[in-house]
């Protein structure tokens, strides 16, 4: 019998302390997504297109600190309002993982006043990518917290 390898994935969970309606629009929302989008605040983002619907395209630019710019783009696959956000990620050059097609998923799930958040990237080619997403996630995930910290949330 032959093992199946395991294409590399991340999956990263958090709860949040606001309802799931808000923390669907901080995130499908270009203007609080350049609040926060970024894995940490030495990497600026500045949303270029994202038109929010099911085969809709999005195109984010992210700035490093040495003055660099990278850019991922995507669409949307999926939709469902406050539940479930489904789309294609795919840096361009010069990422070293520029035109490797990948999947995310957010996965919103209600809690009485707070929501707990599920974010799933598929779909990776390696072990690195891997590594290197689940680092990216994790600090995004961070400044939407830091974010929401500051309003009071």
């Amino acid at each position: 019998m032959t093992a199946v390898a395991e294409i590399p994935t991340v999956s990263l969970e958090r709860l949040f302390r606001v309802p799931a309606r808000r923390l669907f629009a901080l995130m499908t929302t270009p203007r609080h997504m350049e609040r926060w989008f970024s894995p940490s605040e030495d990497y600026q983002v500045s949303v270029r297109a994202h038109d929010f619907r099911e085969g809709g395209a999005y195109n984010l630019a992210y700035r490093t600190p040495e003055g660099e710019e990278n850019t991922v783009k995507g669409e949307f696959v999926s939709i469902k309002t406050d539940r479930e956000v489904t789309f294609t990620w795919t840096w361009d050059e010069p990422d070293p993982h520029a035109g490797i097609f990948t999947l995310v998923t957010w996965t919103f799930e209600p809690l009485g006043n707070s929501c707990r958040l599920t974010v799933t990237h598929e779909k990776l080619p390696n072990t690195e990518a891997r590594e290197r997403h689940s680092a990216g996630w994790a600090g995004t995930l961070d400044r939407l917290s830091q974010l929401l910290d500051s309003e009071g949330a």
